[in-house]
């Protein structure tokens, strides 16, 4: 898990525009992105036996365990039997009845649209600790302390809160995946749904704000820093200093299974993606120096050396070409280049920006409360509860 593929101007622009409003409260609604791009889909597995479908003003209806769903063109939906005008809501008659979707677990709850015209957008409506609770066993390992839940469940709330309407021109306020946060509803799992549900009981309408203005702040985490976080500024090359995004001390990530890592390519795929990208490199790579690096001793930029061509690329930007996965961090100790492979040794996985997970989850088994934690990797912040 990294929150990564975040642009410099959005991160500048994020932490000074958004303050904690009064008139919050945990029944507030967040629309997320569980489905798009689809002509058809079936809710499965409804908990109820009855369902509100509404239509404007209009409520009906629907009864079975099943609700299947099908785009007719010209913004028309077919569902069961009859066709309907889109937008349509989907929605419980008790507020705690699930059905499945895409082999998920979710609050019912749904609305569904088309933007273009050709496809169907599913919408999961959730109050904000309902999303916190479909997030949660998501963006953490099950073997992860309890505290760590709390530490994580107040991260996700802040999080969603503060990046609230990052979707609007398409409807929605957050989708699915990492861009935003991985939201999949409920746990499968039943010991973690409930460990989750007192994670997120526990700490519920806990944020991290700003002291004196009580403005949100990001809560950038990843999965592993390798030694010790990053300062913003140095890892998205912006001019202004985020005293809570500050590079910290961490060795408490070595029990991380990405804490040493490498990753090997051939020449041929490494000239190849290259090439696909842009760079001019039709001959095998001879050398690859590092120009600089940050504080923390993370890769900024490399210089890519063959018998035809040398030039300059950002190692994040050579990170999203290679694939995140890949290349778990731009922490790179060591470049290896061989006459048939290239190979990258390194620390950690993601940006090393903000919060480290696995290091924050050892500092819960010695002994260090979810308040505590948090302090240590966003310091000058406050933790806040905006409603009870």
């Amino acid at each position: 898990m990294s929150k990564v593929l975040i642009t410099a101007f959005f991160i500048v622009c994020s932490f000074y525009n958004i303050c904690v409003s009064n008139e919050l409260s945990s029944k507030a609604q967040i629309n997320i992105c569980v489905l798009e791009k689809v002509n058809k889909a079936v809710l499965l597995n409804l908990s109820s036996s009855e369902v509100i479908l509404q239509i404007n003003n209009k409520k009906f209806l629907l009864r079975g365990s099943n609700i299947k769903i099908e785009f007719k063109g010209h913004n028309k939906v077919k569902i069961n039997d009859l066709i309907y005008d889109l937008p349509v809501y989907i929605r419980y008659k008790k507020q705690k009845d699930t059905c499945e979707l895409n082999g998920q677990i979710y609050p019912l709850n749904f609305k569904i649209y088309t933007l273009d015209n050709k496809s169907l957008i599913f919408v999961n409506i959730v109050d904000i600790e309902t999303y916190v609770e479909g997030v949660l066993p998501y963006e953490v390992v099950s073997s992860w302390s309890d505290e760590m839940l709390k530490v994580q469940a107040v991260i996700v709330r802040t999080y969603a809160l503060a990046n609230i309407n990052r979707h609007k021109e398409d409807g929605y306020d957050l989708c699915n995946n990492i861009h935003c946060q991985v939201y999949k509803g409920f746990s499968k799992n039943e010991l973690m749904r409930k460990r989750v549900e007192k994670a997120v009981k526990k700490t519920k309408g806990m944020v991290l704000v700003e002291p004196k203005t009580k403005k949100l702040i990001q809560t950038y985490y990843h999965a592993a820093c390798g030694g010790a976080t990053e300062d913003m500024s140095e890892i998205w090359h912006s001019t202004i200093q985020v005293p809570w995004l500050v590079s910290v001390k961490c060795d408490f990530c070595r029990k991380s299974p990405y804490y040493k890592w490498s990753y090997s390519i051939s020449q041929e795929d490494f000239c190849s993606v290259l090439r696909k990208n842009g760079y001019n490199l039709t001959k095998k790579t001879n050398k690859i120096n590092v120009v600089d690096k940050t504080k923390g001793g993370r890769i900024k930029n490399v210089e890519i050396i063959s018998l035809d061509s040398k030039f300059k690329i950002g190692m994040e930007e050579l990170r999203k070409i290679l694939g995140y996965q890949k290349l778990k961090s731009t922490k790179i100790y060591k470049i290896e280049v061989t006459p048939k492979t290239i190979t990258f040794y390194g620390l950690g996985w993601g940006h090393g920006v903000g919060l480290c997970q696995w290091g924050a989850n050892e500092l819960t088994n010695l002994g260090k409360s979810f308040k505590e934690v948090l302090e240590y990797y966003y310091p000058n912040t406050k933790i806040i509860k905006i409603y009870e």
